[in-house]
């Protein structure tokens, strides 16, 4: 697998860091893990959707015909998916 350098803010990886060492990994590792944890909880999420395209809330007024999903991934982060009632 190819590897390429990104900035990566110091805070995560001081706490990559401390955690990484207390689970016998090292910080890259650690951040790795996180990242496979979110990709799967997003894959989860989109799954979720794709089973059941009638979760969300539907629009009101002219807007009836569509559906809102929100995808709450931290307290303040959200991802919204709008999909078409047919």
């Amino acid at each position: 697998m190819a590897s390429e350098s990104i900035r990566l803010d110091g805070a995560l990886v001081g706490k990559a860091r401390i955690i990484g060492n207390a689970l016998s990994r090292s910080p890259e590792k650690q951040i790795e893990h996180w990242a496979k944890i979110g990709r799967m909880m997003e894959d989860n999420a989109i799954k979720s959707l794709i089973a059941n395209p009638l979760l969300g809330q539907q629009k009101k007024g002219d807007l009836v015909y569509l559906r809102v999903f929100k995808f709450k991934l931290k307290p303040n982060l959200q991802i919204q998916n709008v999909g078409w009632l047919f």
